[in-house]
């Protein structure tokens, strides 16, 4: 107790009048406070003529409307953290018979994203076990990450085990986990076995700070995978670390994998549609695993990025079903041509991006894919381009009758070249089908030219289309071809422009400045 409240004195017996005054007045404050938040609901409450009225059912039913839909889509991190606990929390805000539909809707609280803090870890614990709870039976999408801030030298992992051991008591109901976290917590979710069967259907890994163990034994679920999901993103893990079931995997994203790691999956993956890796490494290649040589019958799509060594991989593989294939960096491009010869795949796009040479054997590439319709070349500095578009243009006619499979991309119909140099322009209008077709002759399908060209103002008298070209392009865009050259040298996607025009102006600008 103070020493003026026990002192009789004129100065101390005011000041405590006045702190009891305030003492006072901080109570009144705080009830006043109370009464505000409970005239507010019940001003929400009296303003809101339609939820009140309603059955609790169809009240339900429209909150969810707040909320992205859930139905067996394949939810992605970003999507899950839109179905953040703000949207809800609103929700229980606005009066008590809003609080109590949105408690008693499971379908509010089976999506959430949880951010990770060291100071916050009680709250979070709470916050996790309301979700799990409110949720009742639902499926769960669930993202988890550590705050950017946070110390992982000095992250209390610990601190956050009685969340995971929940959500592990919870892995039957996993329909999309995505987690963001240290090595310490990614390897603390396990499952639990279950007689119930798993919906765990999409699997995002992203681990950050690096394992201490063996590459074997540390990762992401258990020795007796009970998890099947169909679509896989992950980084940082090797493939052995990721304890799951992959018979049911349809589609795998992965930041960098070994070949043996490659060939190791799709032999543990027989459904695979589609398959992305950003890196193919060639980190102690032993080619002794029981995948060589792997014929895969279900693989249809498959992106990477190509190292010198990616050509093993494709030397070993077989895949009869692809029909996509996008590939960027300097690669195995003879590799690549001899696994469509072997797979004769109905391969019917194909992507290119990102490297550079003389002669990247692009003819003899394209001569390995006869049904191709689509194809992007991108980022593509190579000699040999004016070659492909001259023999595009020579070989736009073949007569009726013809085996299509000897004939150069006979079915082609979409072509886009972006910032990709060296392109022959009058070359181009000799690839469409001609305007007086002959009943003898067939015609390769080509409906679609987009070409995207980087070419500063000041440099136009290097980059501009030759004044007799121009008007055979134009004639090209007046038939009704979807046929257009964009100049992107602009940051600003809106000031695009049409490199054909800019080049006719270019010309007529030279002429007046002749004349």
């Amino acid at each position: 107790m103070p020493h003026y409240q026990n002192c009789s004195c004129s100065p101390c017996h005011a000041l405590s009048q006045v702190e009891k005054r305030l003492a006072e007045a901080k109570a009144l404050v705080e009830h006043l406070t109370l009464e505000t938040y409970r005239l507010k609901s019940t001003v929400n409450m009296a303003h809101d003529p339609l939820i009140s009225c309603l059955p609790q059912e169809l009240a339900s039913r429209i909150f969810t409307f707040c909320i992205s839909p859930f139905a067996n889509q394949r939810l992605a991190p970003s999507r899950v953290r839109d179905r953040s606990y703000s949207t809800v929390g609103t929700l229980t805000l606005v009066c008590n018979v809003w609080k109590n539909i949105a408690w008693s809707t499971p379908q509010l609280w089976n999506v959430f994203a949880i951010e990770l803090r060291s100071y916050e870890y009680a709250s979070i614990l709470q916050l996790s076990e309301t979700y799990l709870k409110r949720s009742g039976a639902l499926p769960l999408a669930i993202r988890i990450d550590i705050h950017e801030d946070e110390d992982l030298s000095q992250f209390p992992s610990a601190a956050f085990y009685p969340m995971f051991d929940s959500l592990n008591v919870h892995s039957h109901r996993w329909h999309t986990l995505a987690l963001h976290i240290p090595f310490s917590l990614t390897s603390r979710l396990r499952g639990c076995p279950s007689s119930e069967t798993p919906r765990l259907q999409n699997l995002i890994l992203r681990k950050i700070g690096r394992p201490s163990g063996p590459r074997s034994s540390l990762g992401f679920g258990s020795s007796d995978p009970q998890l099947r999901p169909s679509t896989v993103e992950m980084s940082g893990l090797y493939l052995k670390a990721i304890q799951i079931d992959w018979s049911h995997a349809t589609h795998v994203n992965v930041v960098s994998l070994s070949i043996d790691e490659c060939l190791e999956l799709l032999r543990l993956a027989p459904i695979l549609q589609e398959f992305e890796i950003k890196f193919v490494i060639d980190d102690n290649v032993s080619l002794e695993t029981q995948s060589l040589p792997l014929t895969h019958h279900s693989l249809k799509k498959w992106d990477f990025h190509s190292r010198p060594s990616s050509s093993i991989l494709c030397d070993y593989l077989t895949l009869p079903k692809l029909e996509s294939l996008t590939i960027y960096g300097d690669g195995p491009y003879p590799s690549v041509e001899r696994l469509l010869r072997r797979s004769s795949c109905p391969l019917s796009y194909f992507g290119l991006g990102d490297a550079g040479g003389d002669d990247l054997g692009l003819i003899p590439l394209f001569r390995a894919m006869p049904h191709l319709e689509h194809f992007y070349l991108e980022d593509l500095d190579a000699g040999d381009i004016p070659n492909l578009c001259t023999l595009m243009a020579s070989t736009a006619a073949f007569l009726a009758g013809s085996d299509k499979t000897t004939l150069f991309l006979p079915r082609l119909k979409i072509v886009e070249y972006f910032r990709c140099p060296n392109i022959p322009w009058a070359t181009i209008p000799s690839w469409f089908p001609p305007t007086e077709k002959n009943p003898d002759t067939l015609y390769r399908p080509l409906s679609t030219v987009d070409i995207y060209i980087h070419a500063p103002p000041t440099m136009m008298h290097d980059y501009a289309i030759d004044r007799d070209t121009i008007p055979d392009l134009m004639e090209v865009v007046h038939r009704g071809f979807d046929f257009i050259i964009r100049n992107t040298y602009y940051d600003d996607e809106d000031e695009e422009s049409d490199f054909i025009e800019d080049s006719r102006q270019y010309h007529n600008f030279q002429e007046m400045s002749v004349h």
